[in-house]
């Protein structure tokens, strides 16, 4: 249940970055030094990545699948702490 309730409330708001070259992502032209803001909410009810995003699910299979402490090698130390 406290991985649905993380995911569905994003403890984090934007991410935002600075694009260092011209690149394309999702079909969409990013120049140089153009911002790029990734909001956890939407990421965390991408109906592509996760099945019924919009529902709030406390037995979620695959509930530990979303983004609100980052994900791979940029995942929050603190993370497991958190949850408790």
């Amino acid at each position: 249940m406290v991985s649905e309730i993380i995911r569905w409330q994003t403890p984090l708001a934007p991410m935002r970055r600075t694009a260092t070259q011209d690149t394309e992502l999702g079909g969409k032209r990013i120049r140089a030094g153009g911002k790029v803001i990734m909001w956890y909410v939407s990421a965390n009810r991408d109906e592509q990545v996760i099945e019924r995003a919009h529902e709030f699910l406390i037995d979620r299979p695959k509930a530990r699948h979303y983004l609100s402490f980052g994900f791979g090698v940029h995942r929050c130390m603190g993370n497991r702490l958190a949850e408790m």
